[in-house]
This record gives C-alpha cells, sequence and structure tokens, in this order.
C-alpha cells in the first residue's frame, strides 16, 4: 500500500510539473498568435493609411537627365523669346546686372526649399508649407503653384496664337491653320489638355526635352 501511494504521489508530481509547462506554452503560443495577428492587421492598417493619404507619393520616379530637363523647362520657358525686346529697354549691362541678380535671388529660394523638404521629410512644396503653417499654408502654396501655371498657360496660348497663323499665312495663304481661335482652341485640346492631365512630372521628362530644343531653335 506504501509502495502504491508513493508511486501515485510522484505521478501527481509529475503531472503537477508538467501542466504549468504546458499551460505556460499555450500561454506563449496565443499570445505570440495573437502579438502576430496585431501586428499584421497593424501592418494592414497602416499600408491603407498610406494608400489613402500619402497622395502625394510619385509612382513613378524620373532619372537624373529627365529630372533636369523637367527642371530647366520650368525656368526656360516662352518667356526666353522676349529677353531681346527687355534688354533693348533695359539695357544690355543693366539688363544682364537683374538677369543675374533674378537668377541668385532663385537660386538662394531653391536651395532653401529643398533644406526644409529635407529636414522635414517632405517630398512636395505643399506639403513643407502644411507643416510649417499648417492648412492654411497647404492652401497658399496650392493656389500660388496654381497661378503660375495658369499664367503661363495662357502665355503659352499667346504665343501660338501669335506665331503659328503668320507662318501659315506666309507659306500656305489659304489654309484653315490661319485662323486664329481655330489654332489656340486645336492646340489647346491636342497638346495642352493632355499634358495638363498627367498625375506625375515623371512622364514630362520627354516632352521637356523636345521643349528645350525648340526653344533653342527659336
Amino acid at each position: 500500500f506504501k509502495q502504491k501511494l508513493v508511486k501515485t504521489m510522484a505521478e501527481l508530481e509529475v503531472e503537477l510539473e508538467e501542466h504549468p509547462k504546458l499551460d505556460n506554452q499555450d500561454i506563449d503560443s496565443d499570445g505570440a498568435s495573437q502579438s502576430n495577428a496585431e501586428e499584421q492587421q497593424l501592418s494592414k492598417s497602416g499600408q491603407d493609411h498610406l494608400d489613402d493619404g500619402d497622395v502625394g507619393v510619385p509612382t513613378k520616379h524620373s532619372n537624373i537627365p529627365g529630372a533636369t530637363m523637367n527642371f530647366v523647362n520650368s525656368i526656360i520657358g516662352a518667356g526666353i523669346i522676349g529677353l531681346p525686346s527687355a534688354l533693348s529697354k533695359s539695357g544690355f549691362l543693366f539688363g544682364i546686372f537683374l538677369m543675374i541678380a533674378v537668377a541668385m535671388m532663385i537660386d538662394y529660394g531653391v536651395r532653401h526649399l529643398i533644406q526644409c523638404g529635407l529636414k522635414v521629410r517632405k517630398t512636395s512644396y505643399e506639403e513643407t508649407m502644411q507643416y510649417a503653417f499648417g492648412n492654411k499654408g497647404f492652401y497658399m502654396a496650392s493656389t500660388a503653384i496654381f497661378g503660375f501655371a495658369y499664367g503661363a498657360m495662357i502665355v503659352y496660348h499667346v504665343v501660338i496664337g501669335d506665331t503659328i497663323p503668320k507662318i501659315f499665312q506666309t507659306l500656305y495663304p489659304n489654309s484653315i491653320l490661319c485662323n486664329r481661335p481655330l489654332v489656340v482652341a486645336l492646340y489647346s485640346i491636342l497638346f495642352m489638355l493632355p499634358l495638363s492631365l498627367l498625375k506625375n512630372m515623371a512622364s514630362l521628362d520627354k516632352t521637356s526635352a523636345i521643349s528645350f530644343t525648340a526653344v533653342i531653335i527659336i
């Protein structure tokens, strides 16, 4: 009887020793599963937030030559055609001085804008303004960019309306392209509208190169 009692007590002790281990393993397994599930949920929600919130993240990146062409095209536009007239009215030396002064101010502003974007980890002018001044800064930057781009489009339409009809009047006097309103409308629909609908400027690297080449020829 004593031997059976000792054996039974030993078996109970073994079961009691193994039972907490099993419980701990189950708790660790359940905790690990719950932790993994929470991490997956957080990762999924973070990805959804990234897709919904960070709409300004570009989906296509341009290479260095393409980015250079876009940058140069944003500086050298249709206004370069009016430089001879501006120099003739302001004087050659004073006109050169004004161009150098404006170029230095633009370079100063662009460098500071890039440094601010790097410090706050923002990739656009609007987001940098929003970080510094809140929603008011975002809307101010968006309005300024819209006004600048809209004015540039008007300038291009005026240039096209002043040059293309005259060229066709010289070469083909009876052509329908001698009509200024028609030329401006065709230019708006066939060229300006498709390029304005692009969501990423990286797609404009080839058209920027063509534009820059055309400016040099003109």
